[in-house]
């Protein structure tokens, strides 16, 4: 989920009551400290972090390791470590030196829901600019590093910059994955048991306001989260989600809905963004580009005229762009997202593959007839030679099935022909198989029937997948062929 919000803001008034008695100090943007509550400064000084009020009690959340999305409690000292982490990922993709120019202050708030958004104010502060951020102290892991390194882009994007840059959004979320998916070190430092204002009875440890933790921080009480530590391909997760969702367009990943940045759709937006800034960097000049072209962001009052500044060399125009972008898809998952089939022509299709039609004979001095069968009962009753021409042939078929099939049956199409070139590929180096003859008497041997048993099962998934608007006239139709 990806809830933020960033505003350009001027005079921005203070985020924390002031005490009736005395004044507590203040830094730039209105960062004020209430009573009893403790800053942590990062290694580089660029940060500077406040811990949330004592008042009120964290949500509580799960950290366990079978949750789908990871949630973590953001703890201020080592938040402070995550946040140099993840600059460093992000100076480190793009071939960058540390040379920040504005301090981020960030302010962690008690989280009433555990989707509450991440706000990024942008205000001018004497001749610069302050970032202050908003953070609640429990959060989906992914959506705390995007809202880091949106912020640091802004930072990077408004040195010198009389106003503020407007990122697209696929670059944060595009830079965000590529530094999960390849960083080798935690990016997200967490504690290793939630932490927050309650009692030993609630689970949580208890933190005194001002003093952060309740124990010394060792290397035996916090635990590096990390998803992509152990990756050694940083697309296979984007293309084992591009294989599963269709990939974003350009005007797609420019202009997305919400459904395309949270819910079901997030996925393919995510890896959707990675694969498009990944492919940018590998350009020749990717990396001196994509520099470019943030420092540039502020120039334009939209994003697409600046890319062609930064990318002219490889880019002449929007359209090439668009064209090369298209390319790169089909080169990627294999498949042509402009010219798909409906999934009712794509069910159809392949319903016609795996039900080849054949000449039998029923009985010996009866000239041959057309009829309709299933891969399963040529396994079963033709010779070696027969099957492996058909199956071959078969297999062909599928393969350029694929690159034309509609999503939902993209997968099922890779798993026939994957299942059809193994029981080849199996029969071929073993050499050994029963005759028609024999299989009548015996039955089929183990391969045999370990395949028909898995072309059961992917019948049977085909079925669940027929398109609603289907009717059963194809298999009423299939009746009447064969009988």
């Amino acid at each position: 989920m990806f809830k933020f919000a960033v505003m350009v803001c001027f005079g921005l008034g203070s985020l924390a009551g002031a005490s009736a008695q005395v004044a507590p100090p203040a830094f730039p943007g209105g960062f004020r400290l209430g009573s009893g509550v403790a800053v942590h400064t990062s290694l580089s000084r660029q940060f500077m972090i406040r811990e949330p009020d004592s008042a009120g009690r964290g949500v509580p959340i799960s950290l366990g390791t079978n949750q789908a999305v990871h949630y973590v409690r953001v703890d201020a000292t080592l938040l402070s470590v995550s946040c140099e982490r993840i600059k460093h990922a992000l100076l480190t993709e793009l071939d960058e030196a540390d040379k920040w120019h504005d301090r981020i202050y960030i302010d962690l708030r008690r989280a009433r829901t555990l989707n509450d958004t991440i706000i990024i104010e942008v205000s001018p502060y004497g001749g610069s600019w302050d970032y202050h951020v908003r953070i609640p102290d429990a959060v989906e892991s992914t959506r705390l590093v995007t809202g880091l390194v949106d912020v640091l882009l802004l930072e990077m994007a408004n040195r010198n910059a009389g106003h503020s840059a407007e990122l697209p959004p696929w670059l944060g979320r595009g830079l965000t994955e590529e530094i999960l998916r390849s960083s080798h070190i935690g990016l997200v430092v967490e504690p290793a048991a939630p932490i927050g204002v309650g009692t030993k009875a609630d689970g949580w440890m208890a933190v005194t306001p001002g003093l952060g933790l309740a124990k010394p921080l060792t290397s035996a009480n916090f635990s590096v989260m990390s998803s992509s530590s152990t990756n050694t391909n940083v697309l296979a997760v984007a293309h084992e989600d591009l294989s599963a969702a269709p990939p974003l367009t350009l005007d797609q990943l420019t202009w997305p809905d919400e459904s395309r940045l949270d819910g079901p759709e997030g996925d393919s937006y995510r890896s959707s963004a990675q694969l498009f800034v990944h492919d940018l960097l590998q350009l020749k000049d990717g990396r001196p580009a994509m520099r470019a072209f943030i420092q540039k962001l502020p120039q334009h009052l939209n994003w697409q005229l600046t890319f062609l500044d930064a990318f002219g060399s490889d880019f002449g125009s929007q359209l090439e762009l668009e064209k090369w972008w298209a390319l790169r898809l089909v080169d990627f998952t294999g498949r042509d997202i402009a010219q798909t089939m409906t999934p009712e022509e794509s069910w159809d299709r392949l319903d016609e593959i795996i039900h080849p039609m054949v000449e039998v004979r029923t009985r010996v001095n009866e000239l041959p007839q057309r009829k309709e069968m299933p891969l399963q009962a040529i396994i079963e009753k033709w010779d070696a030679a027969r099957q492996f021409e058909l199956l071959k042939e078969r297999s062909k078929m599928l393969y350029l099935l694929r690159s034309r099939s509609s999503q939902e049956l993209a997968k099922l199409v890779d798993d026939y022909r994957r299942t059809i070139d193994v029981y080849v590929d199996k029969r071929s180096r073993d050499g050994y198989m029963r005759t028609p003859r024999a299989q009548a008497v015996m039955g089929p041997d183990r391969v045999a029937q370990q395949t028909i048993s898995d072309l059961n099962v992917l019948d049977s998934i085909r079925e669940d997948l027929r398109p609603k608007t289907q009717t059963v006239q194809s298999a009423d139709a299939r009746k009447n062929i064969n009988n």
